[in-house]
């Protein structure tokens, strides 16, 4: 399964709206055994839109981080962008973990 930032969000890839969209298109078809998700080397840089696409799968999608990074690829992201995507799972995982009361490291994204 490929998901096109581009074709999908057109020139709206910074808002949590946007956001929304690939995360709804990454949970209807969680059923691929791999979701590609492809940048085309287009800079990012919100936030917002990676928070909402893909750190909310661990919170509103109900998915943990491992299977998250087993299954979801993402390609021709930007270092600048990549470097904002784990910052969002590092807070999103220590939300989760807050939540649940646990102690200990905070497991961090790294893809």
């Amino acid at each position: 399964m490929l998901i096109d930032i581009p074709r999908v969000c057109g020139e709206d890839t910074i808002s949590r709206e946007a956001g929304k969209k690939i995360r709804n298109l990454i949970l209807d078809n969680w059923s691929y055994k791999n979701i590609a998700i492809d940048f085309n080397n287009k800079l990012i840089g919100s936030v917002s839109f990676f928070d909402e696409a893909l750190a909310l799968l661990i919170k509103k999608g109900n998915k943990k981080l491992d299977e998250i990074i087993k299954k979801i690829r993402l390609i021709n992201l930007r270092k600048e962008d990549k470097d904002l995507v784990n910052y969002v799972f590092a807070s999103r995982v220590k939300e989760a973990e807050t939540a649940q009361n646990k102690k200990g490291q905070v497991k961090v994204a790294n893809f």
